[in-house]
């Protein structure tokens, strides 16, 4: 089965997760028109380059697009849904765990809030994840390294599944929630995280349908792997360095997470780009030992050595003959 087949599979599960678990929780998951005809207009246009009017770059463009997309709603539905489990809260806990570090969260707020550059910077770097993805997507394609946007979207699906599988277990509503800070920020994401909870919410639209997950960060996940993606390409990798730098630095008092939040969101990411690698290397050595145990060609080795040796002489007369 290739990658493709691979990952439009994991897709279609999730999506069939999804609907499964919006009738046990008592959600109802509304689509929209905008979502069919989006889909129905990438598709169109992954035909028309992959059939009709064949262009390597924008057929792979197109599908690498479908894919991201499909992987963001089905698995951006499912953290919504298990939310709507209600398990206690473990806010208490992340703090004990920052304190137990020696990190202040209200101490690095308070000292970001009082430096407005600072603020601006890190919510400028923040809010970069969805123009770096679009650019890694373009500047991979058209260098022609499909498989490395592949291989993004195939970790992001991982560490997103992770992610959100963590998260139904073990819910927390972030640090904007934890120290009482809410009236100083935009966090658009409380509503709808506690209206899950506590049931208030019966419908889900796909177009407000938002990153509710607080513990692990995956706005840390996706900084590591944008870099990731990016290494050893020339000029994009030191951009993507120090652009997701940034992004890291600001999650806690931009996205309102623990320290906690973003060290688990680490480790789950690095663990997942490992597995990724050793699974590669074992595929790339399988694929070696492949060949090195195929039989010999020997058809094609008698074939050279019947073909009988053609003395000087036969040469000689040959041409003798031609001159005439």
């Amino acid at each position: 089965m290739s990658g493709d087949h691979i990952r439009w599979t994991f897709f279609a599960s999730i999506a069939l997760v999804d609907v499964i678990l919006s009738h046990f929780v008592g959600i109802r998951i509304i689509i929209g028109p905008w979502f069919l005809t989006l889909s129905i207009c990438l598709v169109i246009v992954y035909a028309i380059y992959r059939i009709v009017r064949p262009n390597v770059h924008l057929a792979e463009l197109s599908s690498a697009a479908m894919q991201y997309l499909a992987l963001g709603w089905s698995l951006t539905v499912l953290s919504c849904l298990v939310a709507a489990f209600d398990f206690p809260l473990i806010d208490s806990t992340l703090a004990k765990v920052d304190a137990a570090l020696g990190m202040s969260w209200i101490g690095v707020f308070d000292f970001v809030r009082s430096r407005q550059w600072l603020n601006n910077i890190l919510g400028i770097g923040y809010d970069s994840i969805l123009p770096q993805t679009v650019l890694l997507f373009i500047w991979l394609n058209a260098a022609g390294r499909f498989q490395r946007i592949y291989e993004f979207i195939s970790l992001s699906a991982l560490t997103l599944g992770i992610s959100v599988a963590v998260s139904a277990v073990l819910p927390a509503a972030g640090a904007f929630v934890t120290y009482d800070v809410l009236s100083l920020v935009k966090a658009d994401y409380i509503s709808l995280f506690f209206g899950l909870r506590d049931g208030s919410i019966t419908e889900l639209p796909l177009s407000k349908v938002g990153g509710i997950i607080q513990f692990p960060s995956f706005h840390t996940a996706l900084a590591i792997l944008l870099s990731y993606a990016a290494r050893n390409v020339r000029l994009l990798f030191p951009i993507f360095a120090v652009a997701n730098a940034v992004v890291i630095s600001a999650t806690p008092t931009m996205g309102g997470h623990h320290f906690a939040d973003v060290i688990a969101g680490a480790i789950i990411t690095v663990a997942t780009i490992g597995a990724m690698r050793a699974y590669q290397r074992r595929v790339s050595r399988d694929s070696m030992t492949s060949v090195a145990d195929a039989p010999p060609l020997s058809t094609s080795t008698n074939a050279v050595t019947s073909i009988p040796p053609i003395s000087a002489t036969r040469v000689v007369q040959s041409a003798g003959r031609t001159r005439a």
